[in-house]
C-alpha cells in the first residue's frame, strides 16, 4: 500500500480538517489518537474478512456462513472445506435453482462432482443423482480369489466404510440382498432371497451397461443396468462410468468376478470401458448404497428424513347394512410431521378379513359403497398416506352383519281428482304395495308443490289420505313409496301433475245448521249465499234427495220453505234438507234435518154440498192409511148453514160401507172426518193418510151427485161439490176429489 494510503499516523493527521488542525487543542488530541491506532493496525485488519477468507479460523468461518445464510453448510466440514465452501456460496446465490448452484456447492466439498438431472437419465422429475468421485484405493481380495461374500472390499464397505457414515444417516441405509456369482458353485448366479446380503456394495458389470468385456471375457448377469447408465461401450456410454479422484480420472472395481480366471474381477478403466484385473491389485472404490426414496435434502442443506403419517383415529361404518344398498364410511383424518400428506386407501372385506379389496382412494375423509345383495357380513379398513409413498397403518372397523332383505314393490298407482281447488282438501289414494319378505310396514306420501322439491306429508299403513290445498298454489303432485320394517324403500308410484283452480267456493250463511228438532206445522229457514269472486251462483234447494227449487242467487235474502201442502204430504219422522249453491266451478252445501211428528189430523167441507130435493140416502167412503189403534170418527150434518149444525156420528155406517138414511130436508149437506192417535203413540211407529172423500146423496130414487170444479151439476137440483179442508194448525189445504192425500201424517 502506498504512503498515501496507509493505515499510518501521518495519513490520519493529513486527513483532519483545516479548521480542526489551526486549533493547538484539537491538534494535539488528534496526534494522539491516530498515533493509537497506527500501533493498532494488525487489530484492524482482522475486521477486514472479505479478502480474508482463507486466512480465516473454523469458528469465525460458522458465524460467517450463519450470516450469509449459506444453507447448505455443514459444522463438521474440515477447515478447507469450510473455506471453499464460503468463497463459493456467493456464487451459489447468484445462481439458485440451476444445476450450476448444485454443482458449484458440492464441489466445495467434492471437487469432480457432476449433477445429473432427472430428464438426463431417464429419472422421475424434480429429482437428481450425485454422482461421487472415487472414495479411498484398495485391494479387492488379498488372497488372490475372486469370491465377492468372502472378500476384503465387501467386509470392508459393511464395516469400517459403514462406521464413517454419519449415524442418522446410517440408520436410513436399507439391507438388501444383491444377485452375485458364486466361483464355489461354477458361478452360479444367486438374487432374489438367495441374493447376498449386505448394506454396501460394489456394482456389478451389467449394473453399469457392460454386457461384454473384450472377445474373451463375457460378464456374468448379475443384475440390471442402472438408469444413470448407458449400455455398450461408445464413447457416451464410457463418459458415463468415468470416476474421479483428486482431480483425476481412476481405474475402480466392479464386483463381477471374470469367468476364465478365478484370481481376477473386472474393473473400470479410467477411460470408461472395462477390463479384468487381479483381485489383489489396488484400484479404486466407489461404494453404493440404498437411501429410502423418501429421504430429501433440506433448505438448510440436511438430510430430511421423511415419516409415515399417523393411523387414521377412527372408521365409522352403519350398524346396520343392507345388501344392496350403499354405506357410507367415514374416517378421521390424519396428521404428517412434513406436511405431505397425500390421500387416503379404503379397502372392503367381506370373509372376515381372509382377503381385501380396494374401494377408493383419495383425500376425502368419506366414500360411499353398495355391498352386493347375499353378502353375508362386512368390514372395512382405512390407511393414509404421503406423496412419498410412505404409508400409516390400518385402522379396522368392526364386521357388520349384512341383512339381505328385499324392498318392498311400488304401490299399485296413485290416484287423485281431476279437478284440484285452492283452499279445499283432496282425497289420494294407491294401491298396496307387495313385499316377499311380508314385512311391509308404512307407506310414504310425498308432495310437490310448482314444481319444487318433494316434501312428505303422511307416513302410515293406510293407502290414503286427505291434503289439505293451500290457495295460491299453482301446480302439485304426489308419489307415494312403501317401507319395510327393516327400513329399505320400493319404488315410487307417481302421480300426474295438476293444476290447481284457485277460484273460491260460495258462502252459504245460515244461522241454522244440522238438526232442528221436531216440527208439528210447516216452517222455513233463511239463509244468504254470497261469491267472493262475484260469479253467477245458481242456488238448488232439496228435500229428502228430492230438488225443489232452483234459482239464480241474488243480494237478498233466500228462504226454504217446508209448508202447506209440502209439509202435510211428509210422513212423521226425520227428513234431511240440503242447500246447495254453485258457481260452476265449485259447489257449496249447507246440511239441515228435523223430524216430523203430527198425531191428528181433521177434514171438513169447507162449504156445503146444496140438494135441490130432499136427501133420504147418504154414501160416504173415507180412504187412505189409518193406524189400527187411531181415534177414528166420521159426521154427517144436513143443516150446516145453521149456526151450530147438528152433527150426526156415521162412523160405524162408514166403516162398514153402509148407507147412511136419514129423513134429512132438502137443505145444504156437510160431513167431516178425523182421527187421532193415542197420545203415547211414537210418531215413527205412527203413520196416516185421509185420501179426498168419496161421496154423494140420493132422494130415494136417483143419484144426487156432487160436481167437481171442473164439472157443471147434472141437472138443477144437483149439489156442487165443495172443497175440502183441513181446519186447525195441524192440517193444511185439502183437495178435490180425485185428489191428491190431504192428511199424511
Amino acid at each position: 500500500m502506498g504512503d498515501n494510503h496507509g493505515l499510518t499516523k501521518e495519513n490520519l493527521l493529513r486527513s483532519l480538517p483545516v479548521s480542526l488542525a489551526g486549533d493547538s487543542k484539537m491538534l494535539a488530541l488528534a496526534e494522539a489518537m491516530a498515533g493509537a491506532l497506527a500501533e493498532r493496525l494488525e487489530e484492524i485488519n482482522r475486521v477486514s474478512v472479505y479478502p480474508r477468507v482463507n486466512e480465516l479460523d473454523a469458528g469465525l468461518l460458522d458465524i460467517l456462513a450463519r450470516d450469509f445464510k449459506v444453507d447448505w453448510w455443514d459444522s463438521g466440514y474440515s477447515l478447507e472445506e469450510k473455506r471453499r465452501t464460503l468463497l463459493t456460496s456467493w456464487q451459489v446465490h447468484k445462481t439458485l435453482g440451476t444445476k450450476a448452484a448444485v454443482e458449484t456447492a458440492i464441489r466445495a466439498i467434492y471437487p469432480h462432482t457432476h449433477v445429473r438431472e432427472w430428464f438426463d437419465y431417464g429419472g422421475e422429475p424434480y429429482h437428481w443423482v450425485l454422482m461421487k468421485d472415487c472414495y479411498t484405493q484398495r485391494a479387492w481380495n488379498t488372497t488372490n480369489y475372486n469370491n465377492y461374500s468372502s472378500s476384503d472390499i465387501n467386509a470392508y464397505l459393511n464395516g469400517a466404510w459403514l462406521n464413517l457414515v454419519e449415524t442418522n444417516v446410517k440408520n436410513q441405509v436399507k439391507k438388501v440382498k444383491i444377485p452375485w456369482s458364486d466361483p464355489e458353485s461354477s458361478y452360479q448366479i444367486y438374487s432374489g432371497a438367495n441374493g447376498l446380503s449386505c448394506c454396501v456394495f460394489l456394482l456389478s458389470a451389467y449394473e453399469v451397461g457392460i454386457t461384454v468385456v473384450n472377445s474373451s471375457t463375457t460378464p456374468f448377469i448379475d443384475g440390471a443396468k442402472l438408469a444413470c447408465f448407458d449400455s455398450g461401450q461408445d464413447t457416451n456410454a464410457n463418459k458415463k462410468r468415468i470416476a474421479y479422484y483428486d482431480a483425476a480420472a481412476r481405474d475402480w472395481w466392479l464386483r463381477t468376478p471374470c469367468d476364465h480366471y478365478k484370481q481376477e474381477s473386472l474393473y473400470i478403466r479410467r477411460t470408461g470401458q472395462a477390463g479384468n484385473s487381479p483381485t489383489s491389485s489396488s484400484d479404486f472404490v466407489r461404494p453404493a448404497f440404498i437411501l429410502p426414496k423418501t429421504l430429501t435434502i433440506g433448505d438448510d442443506g440436511q438430510l430430511v428424513f421423511n415419516t409415515a403419517p399417523s393411523t387414521p383415529g377412527s372408521i365409522t361404518i352403519p350398524e346396520s347394512i343392507q345388501g344392496g344398498t350403499s354405506v357410507a364410511v367415514s374416517w378421521s383424518a390424519s396428521t404428517d410431521e412434513q406436511g405431505n400428506l397425500e390421500g387416503y386407501v379404503v379397502e372392503r372385506s367381506v370373509n372376515g378379513g381372509t382377503s381385501w379389496a380396494q374401494i377408493y382412494q383419495g383425500s376425502a375423509l368419506s366414500t360411499a359403497n353398495t355391498v352386493p345383495f347375499g353378502t353375508q357380513s362386512v368390514m372395512y379398513r382405512v390407511k393414509a398416506y404421503d406423496s412419498e409413498g410412505l404409508s400409516s397403518g390400518w385402522r379396522t372397523s368392526g364386521a357388520v352383519t349384512v341383512v339381505n332383505n328385499v324392498a318392498p314393490s311400488a304401490p299399485a298407482g296413485i290416484t287423485l281428482p281431476e279437478a284440484v281447488l285452492g283452499g279445499q282438501p283432496l282425497a289420494i289414494a294407491w294401491g298396496a304395495a307387495t313385499d316377499s319378505d311380508g314385512n311391509l310396514s308404512a307407506y310414504h306420501l310425498e308432495r310437490s308443490v310448482d314444481g319444487g322439491a318433494w316434501a312428505e306429508i303422511y307416513s302410515g299403513p293406510d293407502q290414503n289420505f286427505t291434503d289439505s290445498i293451500t290457495k295460491g298454489w299453482r301446480t302439485v303432485a304426489y308419489r307415494v313409496r312403501a317401507a319395510d320394517g327393516l327400513g329399505a324403500f320400493g319404488g315410487y308410484a307417481a302421480s300426474p301433475v295438476r293444476e290447481v283452480d284457485n277460484n273460491t267456493a260460495p258462502v252459504i250463511s245460515c244461522a241454522q245448521s244440522g238438526d232442528l228438532g221436531e216440527k208439528t206445522a210447516g216452517f222455513t229457514v233463511g239463509y244468504h249465499v254470497s261469491d267472493e269472486e262475484n260469479d253467477a251462483v245458481a242456488v238448488t234447494e232439496i228435500l229428502d234427495g228430492t230438488p225443489k227449487r232452483t234459482f239464480q242467487a241474488g243480494e237478498g235474502a233466500n228462504s226454504f220453505a217446508v209448508t202447506g201442502e209440502t209439509f202435510m204430504k211428509l210422513s212423521n219422522g226425520p227428513h234431511a234438507m240440503l242447500i246447495q249453491a254453485s258457481d260452476g266451478k265449485i259447489t257449496a252445501t249447507h246440511e239441515l234435518s228435523f223430524s216430523k211428528r203430527v198425531t191428528s189430523a181433521s177434514v171438513t167441507l169447507a162449504k156445503p154440498m146444496e140438494a135441490g130435493e130432499p136427501i133420504t140416502l147418504c154414501v160416504l167412503s173415507v180412504s187412505g192409511s189409518i193406524p189400527a189403534d187411531a181415534a177414528f170418527q166420521v159426521e154427517v150434518t144436513n143443516n150446516a148453514k145453521d149456526p151450530a149444525p147438528v152433527w150426526e156420528d156415521c162412523t160405524t155406517a162408514v166403516r162398514n160401507g153402509l148407507n147412511i138414511s136419514s129423513p134429512i130436508r132438502p137443505l145444504p149437506a156437510a160431513l167431516r172426518s178425523t182421527f187421532a192417535l193415542p197420545r203415547n203413540a211414537a210418531a215413527a211407529a205412527r203413520a196416516g193418510i185421509l185420501h179426498p172423500y168419496k161421496e154423494g146423496f140420493s132422494d130415494g130414487t136417483k143419484q144426487i151427485r156432487p160436481c167437481s170444479r171442473r164439472e157443471k151439476a147434472p141437472h138443477p137440483g144437483a149439489a156442487a161439490a165443495g172443497k175440502p179442508s183441513a181446519p186447525g194448525s195441524n192440517s193444511g189445504p185439502g183437495s178435490p176429489a180425485g185428489g191428491h192425500p190431504v192428511g199424511p201424517l
